[in-house]
């Protein structure tokens, strides 16, 4: 059984909801906050969503609404059209089930069990010190209050709720080809209220593994704990360009001090969580002799000031901490095996792989002003028995510059001795200038409105380039409330950005019926 809650009240009697936030949202969008709380108290971790399609198969049978769950554990309700609207054609509703689960150190939470506790200040909601999961809940909660709601004149209707979208496209990917009807797509997971989304970059990931040595020899050594925290974290693609900092890079050059000032020899590295995240925190242990401990000190604090200048403003929160004496080897043997210090030979390749491996903007697009083209990111490391394993994430909307950017990780790799594999890829959307539910939804947008949305192409991976390339003749655009800091403790929801998508998303069902 899900965890109970306590629920936060629409009338204003929750100590975590300010009454300024109750201007922001009209009656609509107040049901789909509504509906979004609910579905926060949902487990609905990636590769986890069991909870939250049980919740949604709970709801459709409730309102009579036929629906189903594919191979790959996908639901797809159908939704009548209002009467007097049935010749229409259909059109999908899509958003994905699962959500990036971050916290802060600090936040005791269980993702698998406790609910997600919301708090409103003003103008936003947010988490208390975790991920909110409006990326992707509210277009689910958009969704089914758009299906519900007598007064939305709308066309026939498929919600399509799709599986494990944050660690791959995985529930798009397996989607069977032609499973929809509709070839009228409006994907909800796009995270600006001013913006019409056409276009996205393909990627995959890059899985890396370099065989590592670990040597069993004692001697007298003070074993160290270096940890790179406090920094922003923030989605791969759409935060690439800000220059915010990557922890197992920068965790990468604090070991390169050490190895000026002694030789040393890692025991354990791990840092980041997932392949569209911005690693925020990384953690190593090491092994010095132990006269050189002060002079690490020294070097790490020295180190810690080059950092912070660097990256003063756009990672505030950076630190660098070093606890020294965590355990003790002296002069005995371990056994060999995860945990064991590695040679200094294998310690020295591990922080050279992570050095060499590109991370960042690779090439700006020639065709689109101010648009990344190709990137990647360093996305999680961590030390095994006998290698090193490290998740690289390749985003391009130029198939040639992916296989460029994948190439140069290859590389990288070989010259290592290890050996790298591709997984989780999907390909890019491009955009159609001349789409007639692009042409729609502009003028419905800028009736709803009074401004003009930005049409545009964005560096991240959408479903809809998937599900386009299964269903030919698909018609799509993407659009959704503002919301900031995805993927990290910090992301947020604008209330009333929700209440516009709702106006323009009602709007363009009803033109569209």
């Amino acid at each position: 059984m899900i965890a109970a809650r306590r629920r936060l009240r629409y009338d204003g009697s929750d100590d975590h909801r300010d009454h300024k936030s109750e201007a922001q949202m009209n009656d609509k969008a107040a049901a789909v906050l509504k509906t979004f709380e609910e579905l926060d108290a949902v487990p609905r971790r990636s590769k986890n969503e069991g909870p939250v399609r049980q919740w949604l198969t709970s709801w459709a049978a409730e309102q009579g609404f036929d629906h189903r769950v594919d191979n790959a554990g996908n639901v797809i309700v159908t939704v009548p059209a209002t009467p007097g609207h049935e010749s229409a054609p259909t059109v999908v509703l899509q958003g994905h089930m699962d959500m990036v689960c971050e916290k802060r150190p600090e936040v005791v939470h269980d993702f698998s069990s406790d609910p997600i506790r919301l708090v409103y200040e003003e103008e936003w909601v947010r988490a208390d010190g975790t991920t909110l999961g409006a990326d992707n809940g509210i277009a689910i909660a958009l969704a089914m209050r758009i299906a519900e709601d007598p007064e939305v004149v709308h066309p026939p209707l498929e919600l399509l709720f799709t599986v494990d979208e944050e660690t791959g496209l995985t529930g798009a990917l397996e989607l069977e080809e032609n499973s929809l009807s509709g070839r009228t797509l409006i994907n909800l997971d796009s995270e600006e209220d001013d913006s019409l989304i056409v276009g996205c970059a393909g990627g995959r990931n890059s899985s890396v593994r370099i065989p590592i040595d670990r040597d069993t020899r004692g001697s007298a050594q003070t074993v160290l704990e270096l940890t790179v925290s406090g920094l922003s974290g923030g989605h791969s693609g759409i935060d690439i360009h800000r220059n915010l900092a990557n922890a197992n890079r920068i965790l990468a050059r604090v070991l390169q001090q050490v190895e000026e000032v002694t030789p040393y020899r890692l025991c354990s590295l791990s840092g980041g969580t997932a392949h569209n995240a911005i690693p925020r925190d990384a953690t190593a242990r090491l092994t010095v002799a132990d006269g050189a401990v002060e002079e690490v000190k020294s070097q790490i604090a020295e180190f810690e000031g080059v950092v912070q200048a660097e990256y003063r403003r756009e990672e505030s929160g950076l630190r660098l901490d070093l606890d020294a004496g965590v355990e003790a080897n002296r002069g005995q043997e371990t056994e060999k095996g995860e945990g064991a210090p590695l040679t200094v030979e294998a310690s020295q390749r591990v922080v050279d792989v992570l050095l060499a491996l590109p991370h960042g903007v690779f090439r700006m697009s020639d065709d689109i002003e101010g648009l990344v083209e190709t990137s990647d990111n360093v996305a999680t490391v961590g030390l095994e028995e006998d290698r090193l394993s490290v998740l690289v994430s390749q985003r391009s909307s130029v198939p040639s510059q992916l296989e460029a950017i994948s190439a140069k990780i290859n590389a990288v790799t070989r010259l290592a001795g290890g050996t790298a594999h591709y997984e989780s890829e999907y390909p890019a959307w491009t955009p159609n200038m001349d789409s007639a539910l692009l042409s729609k939804a502009v003028a419905v947008f800028e009736e709803v409105t009074g401004a003009k949305p930005k049409v545009q192409a964005i560096h991240a991976g959408l479903e809809a380039g998937v599900i386009g390339a299964k269903h030919e003749g698909m018609d799509m655009i993407s659009l959704g409330p503002t919301i900031e800091g995805a993927h990290t403790p910090e992301e947020r929801l604008h209330l009333e950005s929700v209440s516009r998508i709702w106006e323009v998303l009602a709007a363009l069902l009803a033109a569209l019926s």
